[in-house]
């Protein structure tokens, strides 16, 4: 009889467990609800903190480096109309100090067609004396580089070419940028290729101090310029790269995107600088 009893009697609760496992069961769902939309909230605000980051980093460089570019341009056609003249070479060389090195070549066609037009140097000038006591460069180093540096001979306006924009680290906190453009100028028969070598500490100095963004300035080839990493420039070529190659084959001057690099995930944005180069 006992064993009937124990049998026929159920398990039950009060009413008042009942009531708190159900508010329970209630405030854990709406604390993992609150966290999943807080979590996708945040992940969405910090994409387009990123987002607005690189935008207004790659715009802001863009401004300046053109702004930059334009007074090179300004400068080294200045040069070309009076080289001769030594009041007006003082006077370029002392509104601009960063200007090192100006170079002037005539083009004229090659012995073979194949082989494209030459260059043949019509003028020099080298303002480098301070630059190179500066960094510990030699003159014959600076010669030497200037000398070797390869200028294509086919610049001119309103072509794939318009300018051609490189860099060098002569020594790893002395970068130089070369600027060159051509065409034809007034007082000049033939076309000419004008050359400027200008100090890159401010460029390189503003792509380093971007934090977690990373700008580097490329050619319209994808070919890497000026970067915060000097040892980018050993291995120039990055037109691999999904926003490098969808930079130089658009026609947006600023755009945002997402890609997939080595197997990782990056945000990022590119920027016109002048004719030709891009930051990205």
């Amino acid at each position: 009889p006992l064993f009937r009893v124990l049998m026929r009697s159920k398990i039950r609760f009060p009413i008042r467990l009942k009531l708190l496992l159900l508010m329970s069961a209630l405030v854990m769902v709406s604390i993992i609800t609150y966290l999943t939309l807080a979590i996708n909230l945040f992940r969405d605000d910090k994409t387009t903190l990123i987002y607005d980051l690189n935008a207004s980093v790659v715009r802001t460089l863009a401004s300046e480096f053109r702004s930059d570019l334009d007074r090179y341009s300004d400068n080294v056609r200045l040069l070309a109309q009076g080289y001769s003249n030594p009041d007006w070479r003082r006077v370029i060389l002392t509104n601009e100090s960063d200007l090192l090195g100006f170079r002037l070549y005539d083009v004229s066609p090659g012995k073979d067609p194949a082989s494209g037009p030459t260059l043949s140097e019509a003028a020099a000038l080298d303002h480098s004396e301070g630059f190179l006591e500066e960094k510990g460069i030699s003159g014959s180093e600076w010669s030497e580089w200037t000398k070797s540096v390869s200028i294509p001979a086919t610049l001119s306006p309103g072509t794939s070419a318009p300018i051609f924009l490189g860099a060098k680290f002569l020594k790893p906190d002395a970068p130089v940028l070369v600027y060159a453009e051509g065409g034809r100028f007034e007082g000049s028969p033939s076309p000419r290729v004008l050359v400027g070598f200008f100090r890159g500490d401010r460029w390189w100095s503003a792509l380093r101090n971007q934090g977690v963004i990373t700008p580097i300035l490329v050619d319209s080839s994808g070919r890497a310029i000026l970067a915060p990493d000097p040892s980018t420039l050993d291995h120039p070529d990055l037109s691999k790269n999904p926003l490098v190659a969808k930079a130089i084959g658009a026609s947006l001057a600023l755009e945002l995107t997402d890609f997939s690099w080595n197997g990782k995930r990056y945000l990022g944005a590119y920027a016109d600088v002048g004719e030709g180069p891009k930051i990205v």
